[in-house]
């Protein structure tokens, strides 16, 4: 036979999450963080998503 626990209406807890506390500088999340925000070059990969030529490029940029 099955055994349920009670249910609870306060066990769900929603938590906000700070990733600037999360992300401790110099761990490899930190890098891997910097390396995609300020080092890669995404051009080409927001360009095969959203499919439009070069030329509409900073209009689109403001959207990611």
């Amino acid at each position: 036979m099955a055994r349920y626990k009670d249910y609870n209406y306060d066990q769900m807890k929603m938590l906000p999450v700070s990733y600037e506390k999360q992300i401790l500088a110099g761990s490899f999340e930190y890098s891997l963080s910097y390396l995609i925000d300020n080092e890669l070059d995404l051009k080409a990969l927001i360009n095969a998503i959203t499919m439009t030529p070069m030329a509409d490029q900073p209009m689109i940029r403001g959207c990611f």
